[in-house]
């Protein structure tokens, strides 16, 4: 696709109907369809598709909820609640999107691009 950064192509994938508990680690871009309970590191896009169902603290520099999402989440790039999205946590991210239709409770830390988030060493 034109326009697409090579950095955002989903390199893995849980599908509907599929459930991981634990620590779950990626690299790169990767979407997330079924459900995960636990926690979720990586260095790339995290996408939470429409069905999913998250209850995990989540560390990733970019992360896009259309699912539901129950926990905290450190993005140091960008977080953003499409319309079919819900998160219910604590969130630190430089950039938040919350489109009409979203839903969001909890508390929101926000910092510019590039800085370092608080707590950071």
């Amino acid at each position: 696709m034109f326009g697409k950064k090579k950095a955002d192509e989903i390199r893995a994938f849980l599908g509907s109907g599929s459930s991981f508990q634990g620590k779950l680690a990626f690299h790169g871009s990767i979407r997330v369809d079924g459900n995960v309970s636990g926690n979720i590191t990586g260095d790339g896009l995290l996408v939470i598709g429409e069905g999913a169902r998250i209850e995990a603290d989540i560390e990733a520099p970019s992360v896009r909820i259309g699912g539901t999402v129950l926990g905290s989440i450190e993005a140091r790039e960008s977080i953003h609640i499409t319309p079919t999205g819900s998160l219910r946590g604590d969130i630190r991210t430089a950039v938040f999107v919350c489109e009409e239709g979203a839903f969001f409770t909890g508390h929101c830390q926000m910092q510019q691009a590039g800085d370092s988030l608080p707590g950071d060493d």
